[in-house]
């Protein structure tokens, strides 16, 4: 119930857009550690790393976002993403989006997957662009409940 709150409220957002495509995927070193996927509901899966049964990291899979409307795109994308504090450092979170990515191309025959990012988080923005992700656009607008208005975008000139 909390967590549905924050869409009550007046919002900024300030974020980045990164985008792979299928024809630029390339795999990265496979991961070590037991991968467990749930089905959150039809369109949300839930990716977790366990190391024996401490959780090294978590990403969900959102297969479509209406946020990502802005941009005039639907998804996939792979978000709220964590990785402990303990196994930080040792490219966990860009094999685990490269894990996921690679998933959605070969077994789901999808072109693109997509990222958001707060602009300030540079350690993400670091494992999102090892994982092979570009920079596709930059959002700013304001949010009140599924409400977005002033929305600034810009794209990637490239």
């Amino acid at each position: 119930m909390k967590n549905k709150l924050k869409y009550f409220y007046f919002k900024h957002l300030s974020v980045l857009v990164y985008k792979i495509n299928k024809s630029d995927f390339e795999t990265l070193p496979d991961l070590t550690y037991e991968i467990k996927k749930t089905k959150l509901s039809s369109t949300k899966i839930k990716y977790e790393l366990y190391d024996g049964k401490t959780l090294v990291h978590e990403s969900t899979l959102h297969k479509k976002l209406f946020f990502l409307k802005i941009v005039d795109k639907i998804g996939p994308s792979i978000g709220d993403c964590f990785t402990n504090q303990l196994y930080r450092g040792h490219s966990i979170y860009p094999k685990m989006l490269n894990y996921i990515t690679k998933e959605l191309f070969f077994e789901q025959n999808i072109d693109e997957v997509f990222m958001i990012v707060e602009k300030n988080n540079f350690n993400s923005i670091r494992g999102i662009e090892k994982a092979g992700f570009t920079y596709f656009a930059s959002i700013d607008t304001h949010r009140i409940f599924f409400l977005y208005f002033k929305i600034k975008v810009i794209f990637d000139e490239n």
